[in-house]
């Protein structure tokens, strides 16, 4: 039972997967013959933090592609425990809601599916959640930026993690 699960969990991510990065290609596609000459809205970064245990640091890579549906931007990662034997892949739709006048400080929410991944003791599982996340953008030279987020998990997958990362435009 808890196999026949897992597939439909991994076939949901992944089908909520293509679906958003189909979205946003188009979505790209359209701003792109509306205005000419603007650079393109992708990057690509390193991220490092932590868990609600403190025990679980946590490493991976995070990326921003294109527009979907209006103002979102499509953000997955990806996240490995290595305090732990967890790792967690997220599809986020990234919403920047408050930018601070003159600073170049932006706050953002997202939200979007994540399975994470177990295996310990010669067992292994996939769980499949929601993650909420409230963070902010700081803006470095060239196109690049910090970012500091928490996320908050809901089903079974971690409850509160705490990253920063860095993403470069590309």
């Amino acid at each position: 039972m808890i196999l026949i699960q897992n597939r439909i969990s991994s076939r949901i991510f992944i089908l909520t997967a293509l679906l958003l990065f189909v979205f946003s290609v188009t979505a790209e596609a359209q701003n792109k013959k509306k205005v000419k000459g603007r650079s393109k809205n992708y990057s690509l970064g390193g991220r490092i933090g932590i868990d609600n245990s403190a025990s679980q640091f946590l490493i991976g890579g995070q990326g921003e592609f294109g527009r979907v549906a209006g103002s979102a931007v499509l953000a997955p990662s990806l996240d490995f425990s290595l305090g732990g034997d967890g790792t967690a892949a997220n599809l986020d739709l990234r919403w920047y809601l408050l930018p601070l006048p003159e600073s170049g400080l932006t706050f953002y929410g997202a939200a979007g599916p994540t399975l994470f991944f177990t295996s310990g003791k010669g067992a292994s599982s996939t769980e499949f959640g929601l993650s909420l996340t409230a963070g902010m953008k700081i803006p470095m030279r060239g196109g690049n930026k910090y970012n500091f987020e928490v996320r908050f998990g809901f089903g079974d997958i971690p409850d509160l993690r705490f990253m920063f990362g860095i993403l470069f435009g590309i």
